[in-house]
Order: structure tokens, then C-alpha cells, then sequence
């Protein structure tokens, strides 16, 4: 869906993260160019559609913040250029948890796992206490940083869970439950799988 790019603010002095909308199954850059193009116009709906989603998670991020839901990243800009748009997020310096297991040897204890998992279940009674879920929950988007701080990354497929569409089949194989594979009955449990 996208391409996540390490940034400088140099105002701030200090290190970002840029996403930028990019679903390459959809769209690319010519050689030498910035700016995005469709790999075919009958695709135009659905790009807009992926620019709309991506705009909400910037929304979501930013209004959870404003809430002071903790553990999740923070959205510090949206913009739209070059034929797409872009976030300006803050950056995490750390290593997924998929990544971090596999340092491990593929294992942790049982009370490691507790340690960084429990404050994702804190942040996700948060977010379904707002009405939302996140429905991308996997080790790839849970960020760890040097003081094993557990961040929740990527909500490009949250929603609020009175508006999950029961016939979308957003999921991550092996992390997803059997109902959001199918897509039906998405809600609080599509989280907790």
C-alpha cells in the first residue's frame, strides 16, 4: 500500500518517518520522475479510494493523539504532492517484533512476551473504547525500541467497527481470523485473534 521513507525535519533537528501512498500493483514513476502514475486509468477509482483510506488513517492517528491514546505513532503532517500523498509520522528507531522474535530464535519466554505484548492490549482496549479496530494486528506492525517500548503501527485498515464492512477481505494470513478471511463478522474479536 505504501512506501515508508526515513526523513529529517530540519526545524525540529530530528528524524521522521514519510509514508508516502504508493500501491505499486496500481501505480509507478517513470525513470528519473516524481511524480505517481496509474499502470492503467481504469484503476483511477480504486487509487482514489486507497488516497481516501490512506487520508483517514492520517485522521485516525491524529485524533487519537489528541485523545492521548499512547503507544501508537504520531502523525505530525499529511500532504498530498508528486500525484499522491504523504505522512510525516514520528519515527520509531527499533525493529518489528517479527524481526526482533527471529534475533531470538524464533522464541520468547513467556514472560518476554507478556512484557512487550501487554501495553498492545492496553492500546487496543483504547482503541476499541473509541470504536475502533485496528484489523491489522501482526508482529510486522509492532514496533520495539531500544528500551522495549512497544509501539502499533500501520492503521491503513482501521475503521470504526460499526462501519466494518462484513464482505471486505482485508487481512494478513496466519494473523487474521477465520471470519475477517471470509469478511464477515469483523469487530472487537477481529483485534483480539
Amino acid at each position: 500500500f505504501g512506501i515508508t521513507y526515513i526523513g529529517y525535519d530540519k526545524s525540529l533537528g530530528v528524524k521522521v518517518a514519510v509514508k508516502e501512498c504508493f500501491p505499486e500493483q496500481m501505480v509507478g514513476r517513470y525513470e528519473g520522475t516524481k511524480e505517481v502514475h496509474l499502470w492503467n486509468e481504469s484503476l483511477q477509482e480504486r487509487y482514489r479510494e486507497n488516497l481516501e483510506g490512506f487520508e483517514k488513517e492520517a485522521k485516525i492517528l491524529a485524533q487519537l493523539l489528541e485523545k492521548r491514546v499512547g503507544g501508537l505513532v504520531h502523525v505530525k503532517k499529511r500532504f498530498e504532492e508528486n500525484g499522491t500523498a504523504y505522512m510525516v509520522m514520528e519515527y520509531v528507531d527499533g525493529k518489528s517484533l517479527y524481526e526482533y522474535v527471529q534475533e531470538q530464535g524464533g522464541r520468547l519466554s513467556v514472560k518476554e512476551a507478556l512484557e512487550l505484548l501487554y501495553p498492545i492490549g492496553q492500546l487496543v482496549a483504547q482503541l476499541h473504547q473509541h470504536g475502533l479496530i485496528h484489523r491489522d494486528i501482526k508482529p510486522d506492525n509492532i514496533m520495539i525500541d531500544a528500551q522495549k517500548k512497544t509501539t502499533l503501527i500501520d492503521f491503513g485498515a482501521s475503521m470504526e467497527f460499526e462501519n466494518a464492512k462484513n464482505n471486505e477481505k482485508i487481512f494478513s494470513p496466519l494473523y487474521s481470523p477465520r471470519e475477517q478471511r471470509m469478511g464477515e463478522g469483523q469487530g472487537r474479536s477481529t483485534d483480539i485473534y
